[in-house]
């Protein structure tokens, strides 16, 4: 018979591992989106998807620091170069935690 470690073992082992902020599928998808806008500013879909950025850190309920950050720049980004889009109308505020 094997000896499995107790729940109680797991936890501790666990709890004290750090998430990089960094690796939050919120994030990532963020940074890649922004990256993206930034560099393809004509493309057609880019409003709709920085409006989505700011949708997913609302209601994805995150709190990490960086997630609201990435909505914030989503936001501005949003409303600096596609402020007459239906996206932009679509997305009157970015969320903070």
């Amino acid at each position: 018979m094997r000896n499995y470690p107790s729940y109680y073992e797991k936890y501790e082992e666990y709890k004290n591992i750090q998430i990089n902020s960094d690796d939050l599928v919120v994030n990532k998808i963020g940074q890649i989106i922004i990256d993206f806008a930034s560099s393809n500013p004509n493309y057609s879909l880019v409003p709709q998807a920085l409006s989505q950025v700011v949708d997913l850190v609302h209601y994805g309920s995150c709190t990490d620091k960086k997630s609201a950050e990435y909505a914030k720049r989503a936001f501005q980004f949003l409303h600096i170069n596609y402020s007459g889009s239906y996206w932009a109308k679509q997305t009157p505020y970015w969320y903070e935690n």
